[in-house]
């Protein structure tokens, strides 16, 4: 479409944060969008979605703190800093520095838990959320069973305390992360994406970034879950789930009524990776949905 930049002439540049500075890429005009990646990925994730979107949105894509080129702060033993609800403030502020009191947002896998993280904390701020192919961290691990834990082993595995996680995945995270990013792929990512997700993960910073994320996922983003869901806490703005078929099995939508009123779920045909593996299917689904809101 006319207006479209294309990714490789996305503005590339360091923006300081309480999680230290984050690799941000931007490019477009009009409404503000931020787009958040998951593991075991970067920004680059959105590289086949977020072009298509900046002749009507400034869009935004940061590595997360602790991913990519964004290595972050020392963790406790909980994982904190780097639990969701430290991130998504550490997002906000960012925005907020940038110029945008409200704004968009699109997430994906960890990258979409601090973004519903961050629709609950700052509901003035986000006027409308899309969680591709991710359900909220309390439906995970309550829903958790030997086949699931089986088919979903790296949540178990990468909280396990310091130094051990640290130690694998200095040892064999091209194995890894090679085998999830084939395992959770409908279709094959490029030979160019998985390269480069594979020499982040070699980064010191990038595997205990990752470590330190999902020890926050056990304890205190589950703790953050209950909580709000005890308080009878809801997003304030509409919700979009779009989800692959070959990866999440059956409608999310039951996972999220716990915290969304307003909610609708599109399955596409594809696995997990639903912005690299199905852009043609997911781009008019994401244009809809935020002309909408």
């Amino acid at each position: 479409m006319n207006g479209t930049i294309a990714w490789d002439d996305y503005q590339r540049e360091r923006i300081k944060t309480d999680h230290g500075p984050l690799l941000v890429r931007s490019a477009g005009t009009g409404r503000p969008l931020l787009m958040l990646h998951g593991f075991p990925q970067t920004g680059h994730t959105f590289r086949l979605t977020a072009p298509a979107l900046t002749d009507q949105y400034r869009v935004i894509v940061p590595d997360l703190p602790g991913y990519g080129a964004s290595p972050g702060p020392a963790a406790a033993d909980s994982g904190a800093p780097f639990d969701r609800r430290s991130v998504a403030h550490s997002l906000a502020a960012m925005m907020t520095a940038l110029g945008h009191d409200r704004f968009l947002l699109v997430g994906h896998d960890r990258g979409a838990r601090a973004a519903y993280r961050l629709a609950l904390d700052f509901p003035e701020k986000v006027a409308g959320l899309v969680s591709i192919d991710t359900v909220p961290t309390v439906a995970v691990w309550e829903a958790m069973t030997y086949r699931s834990a089986n088919h979903a082993f790296h949540w178990p595995l990468l909280a396990q305390p310091a130094p051990l996680v640290e130690a694998i995945l200095r040892q064999a995270s091209d194995d890894l992360i090679g085998h999830l990013l084939e395992r959770w792929a409908g279709t094959p990512l490029t030979a160019d994406a998985t390269r480069r997700y594979l020499e982040a993960y070699r980064k010191p910073s990038v595997q205990a970034g990752a470590a330190a994320d999902y020890r926050a996922g056990v304890g205190l983003d589950l703790d953050a879950d209950r909580a709000d869901r005890a308080a009878g806490r809801k997003l304030a703005c509409p919700l979009l789930v779009p989800y692959g078929t070959g990866y999440t099995t059956t409608d999310p939508d039951p996972d999220w009524r716990v915290f969304a009123d307003d909610i609708r779920t599109i399955p596409i045909d594809c696995g997990h990776f639903v912005q690299e593996e199905a852009p043609d299917a997911l781009i008019p689904v994401l244009r809809t949905f935020l002309q909408s809101v």
